[in-house]
């Protein structure tokens, strides 16, 4: 039993960061372990169980930031996986960090409210990657993400380049224009 720890499906917070902590390369191309044709094959073909059992599992959330997401055939997993990724945000590894911020806003879609303050906290987080998912997490959280304008103000000079093309700064610009636009048109 993992004393003080949120649980999500039945499992600690820590069983998804070891998972993510296999599965992420902060620096690699999609930054997570490619699959390979015969585990995309059996895993599409056969069963998730049996793909798990022969190349280690699937990562820790996969059907919310993963392929099935971009396909659409995923399904919202809610709030309760919340606390979960709030407690893998504060991982050491800078992967599980990424990871977790990359799926804390389709956690709480329903609410975004929810990830808000999560995504502001992880504005200051060294990792260039951390920082560019929690300002696009944030652009998604539309206008109840206006409480972080102040913070993302700070960030619009932030020269870090986590990918080619990619500038955390650049992004911040974006979603700053879009938050403050939507303050702008309410009454």
């Amino acid at each position: 039993m993992c004393r003080g720890e949120p649980f999500f499906q039945g499992r600690p917070a820590s069983y998804y960061a070891a998972c993510a902590r296999k599965a992420v390369r902060l620096g690699a191309p999609s930054n997570m372990r490619p699959f390979t044709p015969a585990e995309l094959w059996v895993r599409d073909n056969l069963s998730q169980t049996l793909a798990d059992l022969v190349w280690g599992g699937q990562m820790p959330f996969y059907e919310w930031c993963g392929w099935p997401r971009l396909r659409g055939d995923w399904q919202c997993p809610g709030p309760a996986a919340v606390p979960v990724l709030m407690v893998l945000a504060g991982d050491a590894d800078a992967g599980v960090r990424w990871y977790a911020t990359s799926a804390l806003y389709f956690a709480a879609r329903d609410d975004p409210a929810l990830a808000v303050p999560g995504l502001m906290q992880l504005l200051d987080d060294d990792e260039p990657w951390v920082r560019y998912e929690a300002t696009v997490g944030l652009g998604k959280c539309g206008p109840a993400a206006r409480v972080a304008i102040p913070k993302l103000r700070a960030l619009v000079n932030d020269s870090a380049s986590p990918a080619k093309g990619t500038v955390v700064g650049v992004a911040v610009s974006e979603v700053l224009e879009q938050l403050e636009q939507s303050a702008r048109s309410e009454p």
